[in-house]
């Protein structure tokens, strides 16, 4: 089969472009030929066309918008999928192609402006602003709500019920993203090393995570955080200029496989502020190299990690929590960690997708 993922911008190196990339690899592997849309122009083999439309997206002003991104990548995908046998919107819902479609939702929904929707999708208030900008960008998608023969697949149980509630539909399929374990118990770790994972963006909240180290020095513990995550952004950059100088905190921008390895070998506590992370892949990492972490008690990252004690709502919340753990230097990390339905089913991703494929395929 000839099948076309449309996606928003697979530069953008984040959760959505890895499990995209995930599932085009078991298309691959299964011998279905994979064409890739994306901002960046459509890539089928070794021709390459970007319609003119899609160059508005990567000028310099307009290239951290990724629902933009994705807007325009709808408006042309009916024209360029007339030669695909089917489509997959691997970035959430889309336009009608009039071809076989697969959604993969990892969020419940995308260009929604209700501010309880627009809250689940990690906005901060006011709204308004953010509601002009998802109305703008669904007239330019054209989004419909149920495209013809369309399956669709949500990354866990959370965004799966809300999105069926928001969509009107049938309650999806969760296939949970893809993680490869990251374990290295040879290693010591530093008792009072916090750890934070994931780009450095508004929406992941890396200000609350040093506010917590903070508030632990106040209390005596000599607490240390790493962020380490791609830093390209002017949030980034002013953030890293404001606290570069504080000896306790250390700046991993844009690391590499081997940089975040040792970040999480020697790291005891992970910090994730993500309100209402849809699945939390750094979270899934953490755990498997034997971090303990501290998560909003929000989403479905709440599937990674079951345990209350290990979920806040507030920055005090998660002070308490991370001072109760750097008291006991020899506590180590709940089993029931390793042990979740998620965890398992991420590890085991391909096993998983070719299952969650194959009705999909078999209607072609």
């Amino acid at each position: 089969m000839n099948i076309l993922v449309a996606h928003a911008d697979f530069s953008a190196r984040g959760g959505a472009e890895a499990y995209a990339d995930a599932l085009i690899m078991r298309l691959r592997a299964a011998g279905h030929r994979v064409g890739v849309l994306d901002i960046n122009g459509l890539q089928t083999g070794n021709q390459h066309h970007r319609p003119m439309l899609l160059r508005l997206g990567t000028l310099p002003f307009l290239r951290r918008l990724s629902l933009f991104k994705y807007a325009l990548v709808c408006r042309v995908l009916k024209r360029l999928a007339t030669t695909f046998d089917a489509v997959i919107l691997s970035y959430g819902e889309g336009p009608e192609t009039g071809r076989p479609t697969l959604r993969i939702l990892h969020a419940p929904v995308l260009f929604s402006a209700h501010p309880k929707l627009l809250h689940l999708l990690g906005a901060r208030a006011p709204f308004l602003p953010r509601q002009l900008y998802a109305l703008a960008c669904r007239a330019l998608a054209r989004p419909v709500a149920n495209p013809s023969r369309t399956h669709t697949l949500a990354n866990s149980h959370w965004t799966a019920r809300i999105a069926a509630r928001a969509h009107g539909i049938t309650r999806p399929e969760t296939l949970y993203p893809k993680v490869e374990a990251l374990s290295d118990a040879h290693r010591p770790r530093d008792p009072h090393a916090l750890l934070s994972i994931g780009r450095i963006v508004p929406n992941k909240r890396i200000e609350d995570a040093i506010a917590v180290t903070e508030a632990l020095r106040v209390r005596a513990l000599p607490a240390t955080l790493t962020i380490l995550g791609r830093a390209d952004s002017r949030y980034a950059r002013r953030l890293i200029r404001l606290h570069q100088h504080k000896p306790y905190l250390r700046f991993l921008s844009n690391a590499s496989d081997a940089q975040l390895r040792e970040a999480l070998a020697t790291a005891r506590i992970g910090l994730h502020f993500y309100r209402h992370e849809h699945f939390g892949i750094a979270v899934a990492e953490m755990i498997t190299a034997g971090l303990t972490p501290l998560v909003y008690d929000g989403g479905g990252v709440r599937e990674l990690v079951p345990d209350r004690a290990l979920r806040f709502r507030t920055v005090a919340q998660a002070t308490d929590r991370a001072a109760t753990l750097l008291s006991n230097p020899n506590a180590t990390p709940p089993t029931d960690l390793q042990n979740t339905d998620a965890l398992a089913r991420a590890l085991s991703f391909d096993t998983q997708a070719d299952r969650a494929l194959a009705p999909f395929l078999k209607a072609l």
